[in-house]
C-alpha cells in the first residue's frame, strides 16, 4: 500500500482517444499533479464515454458504475480522500454526468458571485498568432475562488503545450492546463 495522497485527478478523454493520448496533451505528468495527488488516465469502451447527450450513439456501457469501480480501487490502494474529474470534449461531456449522477462521490460544485475586480491577467508566454487566454475570478466570503479560463479565439483544444492537429483550431500558450489545476487544488487545500 502506498503511502496516502489527498487528491484523486480522473482525466477522460475526447472521442476517440485513449488516456493515453490525452496525457500527452494535457501536459500531466502521470502520478503528480504538482505533488499533491494522483492522477488517474481512463479509457472510455471502444475510445468513448456514454455522456449525457440525447443524440449520442456510443453504446450501453455504465461508464458512471465503471468510474465508481476505478474510484474503489484507487482510494483502497491509496487513501485519497477527494476526486476531481477532468475531460476534454466527450470526457468533459462524461464529466458533466458524472456530477448529476455521483454527487456523494464528488465535491459539490461551488455557488459563485459576480467577478471580483482586478482579476489577475495570464502573461503572455511568447508572442505568437494563438487564441488569448482570459481568467475571471468568482468569490464567495470563506471560500476557494471560482477560477473561470476562457479561451478566446481558440479551437477545440486542451490549452497549453500540447500540438492538436492543424483541423482542431488555435490553441493558446498563455494558459497550462495542468498548471491551472495545480493552482485551483493549492486554493483548495487552503480553504
Amino acid at each position: 500500500m502506498r503511502a496516502a495522497v489527498s487528491t484523486l485527478f480522473l482525466v477522460f478523454h475526447g472521442s476517440n482517444q485513449t488516456g493515453r493520448q490525452v496525457r500527452a496533451a494535457s501536459g500531466f505528468a502521470a502520478g503528480t499533479a504538482g505533488g499533491r495527488g494522483v492522477v488517474a488516465y481512463l479509457d472510455g469502451h471502444r475510445k468513448h464515454w456514454n455522456d449525457p447527450r440525447k443524440a449520442t450513439t456510443f453504446g450501453t456501457e455504465d461508464d458512471v458504475a465503471f468510474t465508481e469501480a476505478v474510484l474503489d480501487e484507487v482510494t483502497a490502494h491509496t487513501g485519497t480522500s477527494r476526486t476531481f474529474p477532468i475531460g476534454y470534449s466527450n470526457g468533459g461531456q462524461f464529466v458533466i454526468r458524472l456530477v448529476h449522477e455521483t454527487p456523494h462521490r464528488l465535491p459539490k460544485p461551488p455557488r459563485t458571485t459576480p467577478p471580483a475586480t482586478g482579476s489577475p491577467p495570464l502573461r503572455r508566454r511568447r508572442p505568437c498568432r494563438t487564441a488569448a487566454a482570459v481568467r475571471t475570478d468568482y468569490r464567495e466570503d470563506g471560500k476557494a475562488p471560482v477560477m473561470l479560463y476562457t479561451v478566446e479565439g481558440g479551437g477545440h483544444v486542451i490549452p497549453g503545450p500540447g500540438k492538436a492537429p492543424r483541423v482542431l483550431g488555435r490553441n493558446t500558450r498563455d494558459l497550462v492546463t495542468a498548471e491551472a489545476v495545480t493552482e485551483f487544488l493549492a486554493v483548495a487545500s487552503v480553504s
